[in-house]
């Protein structure tokens, strides 16, 4: 498991960049549609986007990666 600290590269392009070196499969995107609980999944090889419920991210996440 790998922890980055943010603290030092904490502009939002510096994050992506690191996460695509990773090959990290999934980004999460926090954006306006939180305010409805609203959450953006989005698959890093084909760039295919859902949207889920707050409540149901972790299972939503977990089943795409077990799918995988």
């Amino acid at each position: 498991k790998k922890t980055f600290n943010h603290s030092v590269r904490n502009r939002f392009g510096f994050k992506i960049r690191d996460y695509e070196l990773l090959g990290v499969p999934y980004a999460i995107i926090v954006g306006k549609k939180l305010k409805d609980n609203i959450l953006e999944i989005v698959d890093r090889k084909t760039l295919n986007k859902i949207e889920v419920e707050v409540h149901n991210i972790k299972e939503k996440i977990l089943s795409l990666i077990n799918k995988n």
